[in-house]
């Protein structure tokens, strides 16, 4: 899932991604780099390259079988090994390696079938298929009236698809696999029911997975028998997709599919329609010990989005509030949290994860008036205060982090704007939080955590205080863990606040800050860093060639920027991935052509004429989130899809702290 998210999401922002392009592609001739050379393909395009042909290798293994797959694998291998006796003459070297071709050639020659439009499809082409999908029932003719329609010029990784789409029905007398296949961009296809309308006695319904549940079927219609719907259950396609069906088949789908991915796609669809029977199933989720922890993890911040969306018409404390006392509180005073017993069991994992996840669901709960809930506020720093390690035999530092990050999730933007901005201005809350994050990141500084994990969550946390006018926007902390000798992923966090800031801030002390970076990146001596700031500043650019506003009128696009960029990438001393990632920026920035900068000055470095292609192909944009937006994916395991499916964890800060810290 996470593969096809990365690969669509590039695809989206970027164009498509070919597997093994031939020379007369005219998508090749659109990039603003060579694909077929490793020493001037860009990283970017590279990583999701490989993770592209690790999920076609996938397809290609569902579409022939289990058995006729291996059975490839091991003709492939035993050529191999048996031309590999005989290698001292070199005409038998070409029997050890295998290229697309004689790839294909051996699938063709073992299972005897001939893939033509599988080839044209994902092999020779690129892009991923993108579905909007509706459906009505039919009661009259017992059929489901399914359209399906692809939209492809919409950006330019999407593809024109041709060929079988997998649909699974889940219907009251059971689940039933439909294949359909499309041919145009629009198209429409009847699937038969197997069952009549909604039975008036109680009787157990089957599941895929040969289960047999009762289940209250009071909310569905009563003339439709189905219950849910899926499209490519399997992930048999690289394709995003968006269908609409009644809000009581997702909350089916969602109590009662076994499919992880189906209960957080049901998940990420529910909040869009905040109602109290929806807060009410989404609190059952999370109370739920019976649901992987994922899906309880998601509910809870799914929950969060249906509340903050509801009138305040409820009284008491947040139900997460109670549910965390409830589990984790002394039974004495809830209020104080039992001291910590990690123990490596099934169910008290997952309770960890819960216990992680619910102090972060919590802290975007939001008043009417977009404030922090005073009563969560003084929780958490309870919760930090009183947590108690002492006894456990493991390390709770991911548990103070994510502690950490809660905190930092309550910070609201500040309501005075003069100007004004000093530690000694915040009021007592806000002081309050401050010294919870100077604190944990000093004893981190002291002591450190494993990984470095509470210092990156408490830097997090005052960059957030920046974001939101409390505090100064102030790099120099940021640099200060920034600079070499520093542990790698502390210093990746700090580059990633600074490159934020040069993203969102118009402040002339921008122009310093975004040199020193371009500087570290050429001369740091850790080539992870050198990699990781200009792929950040690819991510978050200070400006775009595609949009006037933050262009030229931008105090961070000048001509010593242009010049020192372009230097970079003709020097002949520069390796070539970081080559790479600078080809890239300078796309973002600057496009195909000559940067505007330089284009009306007489010093412009002549080289900069080979930049200037003609080509039309431009890199898609979308607002980026603020890293503390991005805490939920940092604390447990990132899958927090938007609202199509599938979904993009990529499209959040793209950086190395997305990796699960909890693992």
């Amino acid at each position: 899932r996470k593969v096809l998210n990365s690969v669509c999401d590039y695809e989206s922002r970027w164009g498509q991604v070919v597997l093994r392009p031939l020379k007369s592609d005219c998508k090749v001739k659109e990039l603003h780099f060579d694909a077929r050379n490793s020493f001037t393909c860009s990283p970017l395009y590279a990583e999701i390259l490989f993770k592209k042909g690790h999920f076609v290798v996938r397809m290609l293994a569902k579409r022939l079988g289990k058995e006729p797959f291996f059975q490839v694998v091991q003709k492939i291998l035993s050529v191999s090994m048996q031309f590999s006796q005989q290698q001292k003459e070199p005409i038998n070297w070409q029997h050890m390696t295998v290229s697309t071709e004689s790839f294909f050639r051996t699938v063709s020659n073992v299972t005897g079938q001939e893939l033509p439009t599988f080839l044209e499809q994902w092999i020779y082409g690129g892009g991923h298929a993108n579905f909007q999908i509706q459906y009505a029932f039919n009661r009259k003719r017992n059929m489901i009236e399914l359209e399906i329609r692809q939209d492809p010029t919409v950006n330019s990784g999407r593809q024109s698809y041709v060929g079988p789409v997998t649909v699974a029905v889940q219907e009251l007398d059971g689940s039933f696999t439909h294949t359909i296949q499309i041919d145009s961009d629009q198209s429409k296809h009847d699937l038969q029911c197997h069952s009549k309308g909604r039975r008036q006695k109680k009787k157990k319904i089957p599941l895929s997975t040969g289960e047999e549940l009762e289940i209250d079927l009071t909310n569905m219609d009563p003339d439709s028998p189905v219950l849910w719907i899926r499209i490519d259950p399997d992930l048999l396609l690289v394709r995003k997709v968006n269908i609409r069906q009644p809000v009581y088949q997702w909350e089916y789908m969602l109590k009662y599919e076994r499919d992880v991915l189906a209960q957080l796609h049901a998940l990420d669809v529910l909040q869009r329609f905040p109602s109290p029977h929806v807060r009410t199933i989404l609190i059952e989720a999370v109370e739920n010990e019976n649901y992987f922890y994922r899906v309880r993890c998601r509910a809870a911040f799914s929950l969060t989005e249906v509340v903050n969306k509801l009138p305040e018409t409820w009284l008491g404390p947040p139900a997460l509030l109670v549910l965390f006392k409830k589990l984790f509180g002394c039974k004495s005073a809830p209020h104080i949290p039992k001291p910590n017993n990690f123990v490596v069991t099934s169910s008290n994992l997952q309770l960890y994860f819960v216990m992680n996840t619910l102090p972060q669901a919590l802290a975007r709960l939001r008043t009417s008036s977009n404030a922090a809930l005073s009563e969560v506020h003084r929780f958490i720093i309870g919760l930090i205060k009183y947590n108690d390690n002492s006894m456990n035999r493991y390390s709770d530092d991911h548990y103070r982090a994510s502690l950490i990050s809660a905190l930092a999730a309550t910070v609201v933007p500040a309501d005075n704007l003069d100007g004004n901005l000093t530690p000694d201005t915040l009021n007592s809350d806000m002081k309050e939080t401050l010294a919870e994050f100077t604190h944990a990141l000093d004893m981190d500084t002291l002591k450190p955590s494993f990984r470095r994990v509470v210092g990156i969550s408490a830097l997090q946390a005052i960059y957030q205080l920046q974001c939101n006018a409390h505090l100064p926007v102030d790099p120099k902390i940021f640099w200060l863990f920034a600079q070499p000798k520093i542990f790698s992923l502390l210093r990746k966090a700090a580059l990633v606040y600074l490159v934020d800031m040069v993203h969102r801030s118009r402040l002339p002390i921008m122009v310093e800050v975004l040199n020193g970076l371009v500087e570290m990146s050429v001369m740091d001596r850790e080539p992870a860093i050198r990699y990781h700031i200009p792929r950040q500043l690819c991510e978050r650019p200070p400006f775009l060639s595609t949009s006037s506003e933050i262009g030229p009128s931008n105090p961070t696009n000048t001509k010593e920027l242009a010049h020192k960029l372009w230097a970079i990438i003709v020097d002949a001393k520069t390796e070539s991935r970081l080559r790479g990632h600078f080809i890239d920026l300078w796309f973002v920035l600057y496009g195909n052509g000559i940067p505007a900068v330089l284009r009306s000055a007489d010093s412009a470095p002549q080289t900069t004429t080979q930049m200037d292609h003609g080509g039309s192909r431009m890199v898609v944009t979308r607002g980026v989130e603020r890293p503390v937006d991005v805490l939920r994916e940092n604390m447990w395991h990132s899958t927090t899809p938007d609202l199509e499916e599938p979904n993009s964890p990529t499209n959040r800060v793209n950086s190395e702290l997305n990796d699960d810290m909890l693992q």
